[in-house]
């Protein structure tokens, strides 16, 4: 029997959200409070069941107790023609590391289709590795769009390039935050504690760091 936090994550990709942000942001929801109860962090009160279940379209007995058919409604996403319309075709470039650095994995032929306007020239990447899995699990697809380092708020979630003396190259994904003397730190989010932070400037073999891009958006791996 699926739990109450699958069935919002069922109820949430059928109505067209790709991610959890996508359906918190698009429908005034804390993203935080509405994070924890997709990942069953916390339990979904009966209010909560109402206001999530009105916008996706489906019976607030089922979403909350499994009770009831599931038979989904238009939801707030598919009423709206120009979300339901927004659909954009991204090729997967490679994959990144959500761990230690590792070198990415060219991807040749395969796309990821995202519900949704996304900045130009974003890139999509195959996630391996549990370091961001309290957000971002292993195996979901996040999509990355092109931005300045320094325009970057703390917090943002990142993929970074490696690239070593000799010209070899690994990847990771990361939350980016800053010290107080201006150090870029990049911190796991994952309960795996053997992860630790990086920080950028201390690469004692003279390497580089470079931005490839801000998460934009993500899909997690589907329920089996």
């Amino acid at each position: 029997m699926t739990t109450a936090a699958e069935r919002l994550i069922k109820a949430r990709t059928d109505a067209g959200y790709s991610n959890a942000r996508q359906a918190a942001e698009a429908n005034g929801w804390p993203y935080m409070s509405y994070y924890t109860h997709e990942t069953g962090r916390r339990d979904i009160s009966v209010d909560a069941a109402r206001r999530y279940a009105e916008a996706y379209g489906v019976d607030a007995a089922w979403l909350l107790l499994g009770e009831a058919r599931y038979a989904p409604k238009p939801s707030n996403a598919t009423k709206d023609t120009n979300k339901q319309s927004a659909r954009t075709e991204v090729h997967i470039v490679g994959t990144v590391a959500a761990g230690v650095w590792h070198e990415g994995e060219a991807i040749d032929g395969e796309t990821a289709v995202y519900n949704g306007h996304l900045p130009a020239q974003t890139k999509a990447y195959k996630v391996q590795g549990d370091s961001m899995d309290e957000i971002i699990p292993d195996g979901s697809i996040v999509f990355a769009a092109p931005v300045d380092m320094a325009s970057l708020a703390g917090g943002s979630l990142v993929i970074v390039k490696r690239i070593s003396v000799d010209g070899t190259y690994e990847y990771t994904l990361k939350e980016l935050h800053r010290t107080e003397a201006g150090s870029i730190v990049l911190t796991p989010r994952s309960r795996n504690k053997e992860h630790l932070p990086i920080l950028v400037d201390k690469q004692s073999d003279g390497a580089t760091i470079k931005l490839c891009g801000k998460v934009v958006a993500w899909q997690t791996p589907a329920l089996t």
